[in-house]
Order: C-alpha cells, then sequence, then structure tokens
C-alpha cells in the first residue's frame, strides 16, 4: 500500500457538505487489514458497554443505542394513591428512552475531515486511536464499493455524519447517528449495517489499496495541505 512518510497529502475535493475527504485510524495491523478490504463493524451495544471500562472518552459511550431524550428536568414523577396522585420523586436531567429491543446495527466509524479553522487539520486527541491513518483518495468510490459489498451480503447499509447533541438541550431522537458534544472532536462519520448482529461483523469490500495511502497517526497534521483552486485572471493586453 503507498505509505508517505513525509510527503504532502493533498487533498482537493470540496463537496456540498464541507467534507474534504475520509480517514481511519487504528493501529497499523488493523489499518493492514482495513486496506487489504475488511471493514470490522462492531454491534451498536459494544459501545455503550466499553465506556464503563474505558478511561479516557474515545470509543465507549454509555449514550450509545438511546432512542430519544426527553427533557424533564425538574419534573415531579408521581403516583395514584386511592384517587390522589402522591409524590414520588423529582426528575433530575433527561429521561433516556431506549426501544424494548434495543437499536440493531453494527458500526464501522470514520473520521470527516473537515476545512480546518484553526492551525491543526485534525485534534491530536484523535492521535490516541492508534498509531497509523488511511486516507481516501476518491470517498465516493470506498463508499460505492462498500454498497455494493453490503447490498450482495444482503444488508441494509445507512452512511451519515454523526450529529453531536448537548444532552442537556437535545429534545427528541438520538439514534445512530447523534452522539453527545463531548465527542465532537472525533468529526465522525459512520457506516451502519442496519439491522445488525448481536455480535462483531466483517465486510469483506475487496482490496482497498488503489484508493488508500496509509501513514504515522502522530505525523498526520504535518502531511496534509489544502491547496485552493486559483482564481481565474484576467489575461494579459
Amino acid at each position: 500500500m503507498p505509505v508517505v512518510p513525509g510527503a504532502a497529502v493533498v487533498l482537493l475535493r470540496m463537496g456540498a457538505d464541507r467534507i474534504l475527504g475520509l480517514l481511519k485510524f487504528g493501529t497499523s495491523a488493523h489499518i493492514d487489514d482495513f486496506v487489504r478490504g475488511t471493514l470490522y463493524m462492531n454491534p451498536l451495544h459494544y459501545f455503550a458497554q466499553l465506556e464503563a471500562d474505558e478511561q479516557l472518552d474515545l470509543r465507549g459511550d454509555s449514550f450509545e443505542g438511546i432512542g430519544r431524550l426527553i427533557q424533564a428536568d425538574g419534573a415531579m414523577l408521581s403516583i395514584q394513591v386511592q384517587g390522589n396522585y402522591q409524590p414520588v420523586a423529582r426528575i433530575a436531567g433527561a429521561i433516556q428512552w431506549r426501544p424494548t429491543d434495543g437499536i440493531k446495527a453494527n458500526l464501522f466509524c470514520m473520521y470527516a475531515l473537515r476545512e480546518p479553522t484553526g492551525p491543526q487539520f485534525v485534534d491530536p486527541l484523535n492521535f490516541r486511536f492508534g498509531d497509523t491513518f488511511a486516507v481516501f483518495t476518491n470517498g465516493d468510490e470506498f463508499l460505492r464499493r462498500v454498497r455494493e459489498a453490503a447490498a450482495l451480503a444482503g444488508h441494509g447499509l445507512h452512511c451519515h455524519l454523526v450529529e453531536y447533541i448537548d444532552e442537556q438541550q437535545h429534545q427528541g431522537e438520538v439514534g445512530i447517528f447523534r452522539k453527545r458534544l463531548r465527542f465532537a472532536y472525533q468529526s465522525e462519520f459512520r457506516l451502519a449495517i442496519v439491522p445488525g448482529v448481536e455480535t462483531p461483523y466483517r465486510l469483506h469490500v475487496g482490496d482497498l489499496s488503489d484508493i488508500t495511502i496509509t501513514g504515522p497517526l502522530a505525523q498526520l497534521n504535518d502531511l496534509l495541505r489544502l491547496e485552493r483552486p486559483q482564481q481565474n485572471l484576467p489575461a494579459p493586453h
């Protein structure tokens, strides 16, 4: 696979959603497996369970699998006794509603590179995910291959940017593609197989080495460069 130890990666494509490119972070072994064409997709409940065992705010999130948030801070829970309602407890914070059978999905998580608003393209907090990155030279072709592989395997595939919400203010649906603001630095783009399976799932999409470039994750910000199109200048008379 192509590796760039020192040269800059130039990303030119800027879609209407302002995504410059798609990247994947991980250990060298995991990135090698990915570039060979295997998407390792954990079930949604894995990420909720992981938070209790993970000290850093990386993959674990107890909010995963919540269907809706109902803002009820300060509301009083009462119970009817002999025709009269008696107070039981005052609600603190939002009510987290989860579907009875849970949300069934297997996820593959990526980083959506945005136009930088500061000196760095990628928040260095993401460098805790491993030691290697993979960046796509053709993100549209990657998604086309993933959709084709999922369809051939008989799965429904959903692809969306994650929206980051304030859990103290958000009212309504949460689901697969919303996370808390504390995770906004991850700028996540998710591929979800719905309905998923209870165990990790490997989606084989075929060799991706023709559309990926890999390199050391810690050096990523030094390797990236954005070249804006030059303005058309009037021809000299």
